[in-house]
């Protein structure tokens, strides 16, 4: 449903009257309620054409039917009921309430399920007027002012619905519980009263209008749904499976079941029937931006990048105002590389949702990579200010405190991290880190073997305790731990360097060659490695290739003052003094202002 452009600012606001002629049948509670019935017809419409100018496509009309009325006056002379009200609708909001029935799972069908009701509570109440203007029987008299009652309530739970839909949770509880009031043996109004209550963080009081709605009909399939949706937060899989399957059984062709057991299947790893499930959703007419979003999500974690990618174009396509959409589709990019395009993504999310604490800090940790360390300070600072409790962005800025020289700052923020979630492995290697850098190396040692019991198979960690022991003497102990990591991640670069630094430390030198080769190979930017085989030529006696090794890792690096200090080594052994002189010079000031 796309939106004109001008549909970003304003308000338009529409004011009508209608009378009741009230029946035999009507007293002022029942003529009121037809009377706002037909002031509410009479107002959507008005307001349906004032929208047209502002939305594209068929936008207005969803628009117009979930503004709320306001009454403005209402008079009843025992034989009709007038009243007056307007629908004010600020257009911003109107934009909201749309995109979020667009990228909801279940919401456009529960909203037409509602109406439905609706649609058949006023034929049952024509009839019953009927009944009563053609008989005159107390009974069908007191059957017509229980039909008015169901009307009344189903407007009630219609308002609720909207309220909720714009954000309004605690006005939509008690809109519920108005419609709960005046027909108390219905099922919906207390399961999506249930829905209202889980949105403020209650789930007992959730979970009890739920089993109140199934109390009441036992057949009522979305209840089911909505308690499996409370079970599978509270981490009981196996009842929220077995509440899925009822609403699907209860109901084949309702789709929010189906994408709520897809999400559950592709927690367990159960990819295959995930994508079975979302396609269902699908197929059912629930091709919302969310569904695709999901179904895109299943694809990516399986490696079918083109399908995801796919998945993920319908869904920004579906909902161009959904910011989430644009932050999985610039995480895909990111992870194929294609960094233009994924700082583009997330700087679209944040133009839609300002208050996105994870999208400033996925496109910070491009800014940092690209070498924008002040953009990405800022966009960490401001994750932060969004979320104060978020460990990924007091780590990444740590990164960026580390990278301009400011330690104390950089340990701060990793300190913050690690107090903030302690079975986050990164933040312990990136503080033992720094704390190797400061020549901690005791308190370093205990952060990477922190790091490895919370995640066994953490490679970098190894490696990087390894290095330690290495430095240290512990020669056994870090040809395990460097052992470990190449076996874990072969493709990690700074195992393969350090375990040639091992193996040249052992006497191992060509297997010491063929590890910096490989390091090289994996990571053609990586300074260190080009230094450390150029010392391993450099000790063979082969001062060309050493030279071009430490020329490289200058290069790459031009504050590495341990290359230019070993370039200095081998132009001094290979006879060219002034060079040597130079290149000793420039590696005292580097190594000085590093503090070596």
């Amino acid at each position: 449903m796309p939106l004109a452009a001008n549909s970003l600012a304003g308000e338009v606001a529409v004011q009508r009257e209608f009378t009741y002629q009230a029946g035999p049948a009507d007293d002022e509670s029942t003529s009121r309620v037809m009377a706002t019935d037909g002031l509410k017809m009479l107002l959507q419409e008005g307001l349906r054409e004032d929208l047209k100018k502002n939305f594209d496509g068929k936008s207005y009309e969803t628009g117009a039917e979930c503004a709320l009325m306001e009454t403005i006056e209402e008079r009843w002379d025992k034989r009709s009921f007038y009243i007056r009200g307007w629908i004010k609708a600020d257009i911003s909001e109107i934009k909201n309430i749309i995109m979020s029935l667009v990228s909801a799972p279940g919401i456009m069908d529960e909203l037409k399920g509602i109406r439905k009701d609706k649609k058949r509570a006023l034929e049952a109440l024509r009839r019953a007027r009927e009944d009563y203007e053609a008989s005159g029987l107390k009974d069908d008299l007191d059957e017509y002012r229980e039909a008015v009652k169901e009307l009344s309530s189903k407007d009630w739970l219609e308002k609720g619905y909207i309220l909720e839909s714009s954000g309004y949770t605690h006005g939509a509880i008690d809109a519920y519980a108005k419609a709960i009031e005046l027909s108390p043996r219905h099922a919906p109004p207390y399961s999506f009263r249930g829905s209202a209550f889980e949105k403020t963080g209650d789930r007992k009081s959730a979970l009890a209008q739920y089993e109140k709605a199934i109390g009441i009909d036992p057949g009522y399939a979305p209840a089911y749904n909505n308690r499996g949706v409370i079970h599978k937060k509270s981490g009981d899989i196996e009842k929220a499976m077995a509440d899925f399957n009822r609403a699907i059984t209860l109901d084949p062709a309702l789709a929010g079941a189906y994408m709520n057991r897809a999400g559950v299947y592709a927690e367990a790893g159960g990819y295959r029937e995930a994508i079975a499930d979302y396609n269902r959703a699908i197929e059912l007419g629930h091709g919302s931006a969310r569904a695709y979003l999901e179904r895109g999500f299943i694809y990516e974690k399986g490696g079918d990048y083109a399908n995801a990618k796919a998945d993920y174009d319908r869904a920004v396509e579906l909902g161009p105002s959904y910011a989430q959409a644009y932050i999985r589709r610039a995480r895909l990019h990111e992870r194929l590389g294609d960094d233009k395009k994924a700082r583009a993504g997330y700087t679209r999310a944040i133009e839609l949702d300002p208050k996105s604490a994870l999208a400033h800090n996925l496109r910070g940790g491009l800014y940092e990579r690209a070498g924008e360390l002040d953009k990405a300070r800022a966009d960490f600072n401001k994750a932060i200010e969004l979320f104060p409790k978020y460990p990924a962005a007091y780590l990444n800025r740590g990164v960026v405190f580390e990278e301009i020289g400011d330690f104390d700052r950089a340990l701060s923020d990793y300190d913050r991290a690690i107090k903030l979630d302690k079975g986050f492995a990164q933040s312990y290697l990136n503080r033992g880190a720094l704390l190797e850098k400061k020549g901690s190396y005791k308190e370093a040692l205990e952060d990477f073997t922190k790091a490895i019991r919370i995640n066994p198979s953490f490679a970098p960690a190894y490696n990087n305790r390894g290095a330690i022991f290495l430095k240290t003497g512990g020669l056994k102990n870090a040809a395990l731990d460097l052992d470990i990591a190449v076996k874990l991640d072969t493709f990690y670069a700074p195992a393969h360097n350090n375990s040639g630094v091992l193996c040249k430390a052992s006497g191992k030198t060509a297997k010491a060659l063929e590890h910096y080769n490989k390091a090289i190979e994996l990571s053609p930017s990586f300074a260190e490695a080009y230094n450390n085989r150029g010392m391993l030529y450099s000790g063979s006696g082969d001062l060309d290739k050493a030279i071009a090794d430490f020329t490289e890792a200058i290069r790459i690096n031009g504050y590495y003052g341990a290359a230019y200090r070993n370039r200095a080594g081998a132009y001094k052994a290979a006879g060219d003094r002034a060079k040597a002189k130079e290149d000793m010079r420039k590696a005292k000031e580097l190594m000085k202002g590093n503090g070596q």
